[in-house]
């Protein structure tokens, strides 16, 4: 089922807005004293309508934490910006699939970290297949 056509990251990604999305749980200012931290339910049901304003709000807030979460796994700055953008794809084209049992922070570091470790693979396996070709030059 094809939602609303999907934001366009880069441009939501240069926006300076500092909106917020409400949050829950505990240690929040709106939410209740829960063990179980849920995302908020307009949030959940803006995430998996994809509604844009709700999408933009997602990925501003959560873009510099990504960011240093991908600069931080050892990434230089041009593979932590492609890292981030494999993920924020992923993020808005699964969005109707999100049912907020955990937090949409949560959830992007999901994908980040699944996006991170395909990354590391690939690199570690050309890094291999340069030495293999590097040997059989040799002969």
């Amino acid at each position: 089922m094809a939602g609303p056509p999907l934001p366009d990251i880069p441009a939501v990604a240069r926006t300076g807005s500092q909106a917020r999305l409400p949050s829950t749980g505990p240690g929040s200012r709106t939410g209740g004293g829960t063990a179980h931290r849920v995302e908020d339910p307009a949030v959940t049901e803006g995430v998996r309508s994809r509604d844009p304003e709700t999408l933009q709000l997602v990925v501003r807030q959560h873009l510099p934490m990504l960011l240093r979460a991908a600069r931080a796994a050892g990434l230089s700055p041009d593979q932590a910006e492609d890292v981030v953008q494999e993920t924020l794809l992923t993020f808005l084209t699964r969005a109707p699939d999100f049912d907020g049992r955990a937090r949409v922070r949560t959830w992007l570091y999901g994908i980040l970290l699944k996006k991170l470790s395909r990354a590391f693979k690939t690199a570690r396996r050309d890094r291999e297949l340069e030495a293999f070709d590097e040997r059989l030059e040799a002969r």
